[in-house]
């Protein structure tokens, strides 16, 4: 093993026993999910997102037990599974000219 690998297997090591961080910003949720995080906002308005914690007034959070469950409830081991199990919420992009009455 090179000096780069191996300090790259200790970083994935030390990771992978660091203590779980029980609340996740909306942005390392983001991250943990490979998503945007416009793309999070969007499902948690539509309600199509995982669970959140509102920390604050203007501060969210999310916690990895939530993620998890999240991502378990979306798995699927084959195309015809999916389709015939659930559909999953298309996200749609609304434009500020759709809500004008």
């Amino acid at each position: 093993m090179t000096g780069e690998s191996s300090r790259k297997a200790d970083e994935m090591d030390a990771i992978r026993s660091a203590p779980a961080q029980l609340i996740l910003s909306e942005k390392q949720a983001a991250k943990e999910l490979c998503l945007s995080v416009r793309t999070l906002q969007t499902m948690r308005v539509d309600g199509g997102g995982p669970a959140y914690v509102r920390l604050t007034e203007r501060r969210i959070g999310y916690s990895m037990t939530e993620l998890k469950r999240w991502v378990e409830a979306r798995s699927v081991r084959s195309t015809s599974q999916e389709s015939t199990n659930r559909r999953i919420p298309k996200i749609t992009v609304r434009r500020a000219r759709d809500h004008i009455s």
